[in-house]
C-alpha cells in the first residue's frame, strides 16, 4: 500500500488538519493503526477536493456514501473509510466478497458481494440495495488503480480481463450511481501521489 503521510501530503502542498476529533471518533473501534491514520491523510484530500480546501469532517452529515471492497475485520482490513464517514454521520454502504463483523454491520448497509464478478456482468446498479439509488460519495481504495492486490490480478487473469478493461467498466457503471455534484474516486488515485 502507498498510503500519503503527513509528510507527503505537505509535498503536494496539502497541510494535513488536526484530526484529534476524527481519531477520537474512530478509537470506538479499539485500534489506533497506521492504516487508520493513513486513511485520514487520504480522506482529507478527498473531502478537500470535493467540496472545498479545509472543508471540517461535519460535512459528512447525511451524505450517501458508497465504498467499494471495503475490507472488513473479517479478512484483516477493517473499513476504515466507510467508518470515519459513518462516525461523522453519513449514510454509508459497503460492499465487499467478505462478510462485515458484528460492529459495522450496525453501522452500515453491508452488501456481500464479488464485485469481479458482478462489474463485468454488467450489473453493479441492480445489486439489492443500490438499485435506484444515487450516492454522493463513491470510494474505493486498494481495489484497483496503480497498485492493485494480487487476487484481483489473478482473478482478472483468469477471465481474460485487463485491470484498464476492468477499470473502464468499473468508471461506467458507478457514474450511473453518483448524486448530482457527487465525487467518485475508485481508481486509487489519491494513493498514488508520489512525494516530490
Amino acid at each position: 500500500m502507498n498510503w500519503k503521510s503527513e509528510a507527503q501530503m505537505r509535498s503536494i502542498g496539502h497541510e494535513p488538519r488536526p484530526d484529534d476529533e476524527a481519531i477520537s471518533r474512530l478509537k470506538k473501534f479499539g485500534d489506533d493503526s497506521q492504516d487508520m491514520r493513513s486513511t485520514l491523510n487520504i480522506f482529507q484530500l478527498i473531502l478537500d477536493e470535493w467540496v472545498g480546501p479545509k472543508t471540517p469532517w461535519s460535512a459528512l452529515k447525511g451524505k450517501k456514501v458508497l465504498e467499494l471492497a471495503s475490507g472488513s475485520v473479517i479478512n484483516g482490513y477493517p473499513p476504515w473509510f466507510s467508518r470515519l464517514c459513518s462516525v461523522f454521520d453519513a449514510e454509508v454502504t459497503v460492499i465487499d466478497i467478505s462478510p462485515q463483523g458484528s460492529v459495522d454491520r450496525r453501522i452500515f448497509t453491508c452488501i456481500e458481494a464479488d464485485l469481479i464478478e458482478t462489474v463485468l456482468g454488467d450489473d453493479l446498479g441492480n445489486i439489492p440495495g443500490l438499485k435506484n439509488k444515487k450516492f454522493d460519495l463513491i470510494h474505493s481504495s486498494r481495489f484497483i488503480g496503480f497498485n492493485p492486490p494480487f487476487e484481483v490480478m489473478k482473478e482478472l487473469n483468469l477471465r481474460g480481463v485487463t485491470l484498464e478493461e476492468f477499470e473502464a467498466k468499473l468508471t461506467n457503471q458507478t457514474k450511473k450511481l453518483l448524486a448530482p455534484k457527487g465525487y467518485l474516486d475508485v481508481t486509487d488515485a489519491w494513493s498514488d501521489i508520489k512525494s516530490s
